[in-house]
């Protein structure tokens, strides 16, 4: 491994160590949608993402220009999977039965029995 390797390898837990606290102070919002997919939801600064699939290309964009922003270092393509895989991991802490979520109106839309699913488990919340 050479001196770069190296140095570029602690970015990424450098740049998950800023974003965890931003999920601690409150600003991004790990999650799993009904159907179990991983998805954020932030506002930091002036950067807001909004919701989005934590795998989406707008979030990788978002990632790599949030790391830019914090530590003027580019992000290399490996060094966000591994910060994807453990925030992945981390929004299996929490599911949601927001219905805003626009990929499960898009699935309840297409999938009627998707529809019955959720209405039922709403209702044993109540």
């Amino acid at each position: 491994m050479t001196m770069s390797d190296q140095s570029s390898a602690g970015l990424d837990s450098v740049i998950l160590k800023l974003i965890l606290g931003e999920v601690q102070a409150g600003r991004i919002h790990l999650y799993r949608n009904l159907v179990g997919q991983p998805w954020v939801h932030c506002n930091v600064d002036q950067e807001p993402v909004g919701r989005l699939n934590l795998r989406d290309k707008d979030f990788r964009g978002w990632l790599t220009l949030y790391a830019w922003h914090r530590t003027e270092t580019l992000l290399r393509e490996r060094q966000v999977d591994r910060i994807l895989e453990v925030l992945s991991g981390l929004s299996m802490h929490e599911k949601t039965l927001d219905l805003t979520d626009p990929e499960l109106l898009r699935i309840i839309e297409v999938e009627p029995l998707v529809a019955v699913v959720v209405e039922f488990m709403e209702a044993g919340r109540q």
